[in-house]
C-alpha cells in the first residue's frame, strides 16, 4: 500500500489543508488505509521539530511527501535534497519573485495528481494544467539583499509585494 506523507507546522485538528487533500483523494476513489495510507506529521507549531518530524517520515519509507509551508519545504528539503514543486506562499521566505496559484482548493485538486502518482503513472507524464487565478509576488527584500532592482512596471502588475 503506497504511502503519502503530509508535514505540517500547526496541529492537524480541523485543519483545512488535510480535509481538502483527503476529500479530494476521496473523490478519486482514494480511501486512507484501503488504497493508500496518509501519515500526518505536525511540528504543533514549534519549528525546531520539523526535522524530527520529516526523518521520521523519511524512516516510513514514503512514496509521497507533501508540505504546507515554507518552514516545512525547508526542512524537507535539508533532509531530502529532492526537487519540490514550489508556491507562491513561498515568496515571504528568500525568494525573489513567485508566479503561480494560491488557494486551499489547490490540495484537493493536487489529489488527482497524488492518486495518478499513487496509481503509478510516472511523474514526467502528468498532464499540465492552467490555473483559473495566479499571483505574482514580489520579495523587495531580498531584491535589495541581491542588490537586484525590479522594475516599477513588474511591482505594479504584482498582487503582492513585500517590502
Amino acid at each position: 500500500m503506497p504511502v503519502v506523507g503530509l508535514l505540517i507546522t500547526h496541529r492537524a485538528v480541523d485543519d483545512g489543508v488535510v480535509d481538502s487533500l483527503l476529500a479530494g483523494l476521496h473523490d478519486f476513489r482514494f480511501e486512507d488505509g484501503k488504497n493508500y495510507r496518509l501519515e500526518v506529521r505536525s511540528a504543533l507549531g514549534l519549528l525546531e521539530r520539523l526535522p524530527v518530524q520529516i526523518e521520521h517520515l523519511i524512516r516510513l519509507g514514503v512514496d509521497l511527501l507533501l508540505v504546507v509551508n515554507e518552514y516545512a519545504l525547508r526542512a524537507a528539503h535539508r533532509a531530502t535534497r529532492s526537487i519540490l514543486i514550489d508556491d507562491p506562499v513561498l515568496a515571504h521566505s528568500v525568494r525573489l519573485l513567485a508566479y503561480g496559484a494560491e488557494s486551499i482548493r489547490n490540495w484537493a485538486r493536487g489529489a488527482y495528481f497524488i492518486g495518478r502518482l499513487l496509481n503509478g503513472m510516472d511523474a514526467a507524464r502528468l498532464p499540465m494544467e492552467r490555473f483559473s487565478r495566479l499571483k505574482l509576488t514580489v520579495n523587495l527584500e531580498t531584491a535589495k539583499m541581491l542588490a537586484v532592482t525590479i522594475p516599477q512596471t513588474v511591482q505594479l502588475r504584482a498582487d503582492e509585494v513585500i517590502q
